[in-house]
């Protein structure tokens, strides 16, 4: 078994005007019991302080790269391309690490060599700094390998984030790169597309922090699709037949109805119905779970997501 002291990462963070978190971000990776090999801040084109915060406080110790603003996909996969380790773990600049994530994330690798793809479980503060456990569908001590990534996210969300997957640089080098000029859908698009290569190994201890209160953290995108539907529509056969994919066409149901009840409760009727005539044109019957989310005023939708929430707290009581 390989020893977690020999195993390199490279750390990719995407720096969008976040003067406020950023440091707070850099500070829990240099935080972490074991140290990465490297630390990439790709600025997307900020218009405010916080390349100059990275610039002062860290300096040589970061390794900065700029770009015209062209969104956070193309940031990662110039990020990625620059980075010198094996593995890549990413995080958003928002949020954080607990200092044993890496070490963990090590520790997964030493024991699953041949998976493709990494991530420990995460937690969220709420925009009151109140922690929120995440949803996932294994026991709460997991420590090993999700074969069906699909079937296992539908059951909870806390599987995987663009704050704490780790990849393999080699897998991103053959040409499995985060689909540039998309703005949603684009991580959950690539942990699938991963998925295809081979299995997740997860550890259920929640090492990574996202902070639901971030600046920045809710811009409007209104009217614009999510793309891993689209992408899963328009490759459905060859997507359905790989073997580990079983269960994708009922996770992409699953997830259509939570992203178009989601989309309502934040206004974005323009989405719910782009994503209803997505599913009717593949002749998706789904769609049909997904009109009261365009007729249903945002209010009682409200109402039956509490009542729905308090009873799933009484019945895991």
């Amino acid at each position: 078994m390989q020893s977690t002291e020999v195993i390199e990462f490279s750390v990719v963070i995407p720096l969008y005007n976040k003067e406020r978190e950023i440091i707070r971000a850099l500070e829990s990776v240099f935080s972490q019991i074991k140290q990465p090999n490297e630390v990439i801040v790709v600025d997307d084109g900020s218009t405010d302080a916080g390349l100059q915060l990275v610039k002062q406080r860290y300096g040589s110790k970061v390794k900065l790269l700029v770009q015209q603003n062209s969104g956070v996909s193309v940031a990662r996969n110039n990020g990625i391309r620059e980075a010198a380790s094996s593995f890549i773990c990413l995080l958003d600049a928002d949020d954080e690490w607990l200092p044993g994530y890496l070490l963990e994330i090590a520790r997964l690798i030493t024991h699953f060599p041949t998976a493709t793809l990494y991530s420990t479980n995460i937690f969220y503060r709420d925009e009151n700094g109140k922690p929120i456990p995440s949803s996932i569908g294994v026991p709460c001590d997991y420590f090993g390998v999700i074969e069906d990534f699909p079937l296992t996210f539908s059951k909870g969300y806390g599987l995987i984030s663009s704050s704490s997957a780790c990849i393999r640089k080699d897998i991103f080098d053959s040409g499995i790169i985060f689909p540039e000029g998309e703005k949603r859908g684009e991580d959950l698009y690539y942990w699938l597309r991963l998925g295809m290569t081979g299995s997740l190994a997860f550890s259920a201890k929640p090492y990574g922090r996202v902070n639901l209160n971030a600046q920045n953290r809710s811009i409007s995108m209104n009217g614009i699709l999510h793309y891993h539907f689209r992408w899963f529509y328009e490759n459905k056969r060859l997507i359905s037949n790989h073997k580990l994919f079983k269960s994708i066409e009922s996770f992409i149901q699953k997830n259509a109805v939570i992203q178009a009840y989601g989309l309502k409760l934040a206004g974005d009727n323009d989405s719910v119905n782009m994503l209803i005539k997505l599913l009717f044109k593949n002749k998706d019957y789904t769609f049909i779970y997904l009109i009261p989310a365009l007729l249903f005023p945002g209010f009682l939708l409200q109402f039956i997501m509490k009542i729905r929430r308090s009873i799933r707290n009484i019945v895991r009581r």
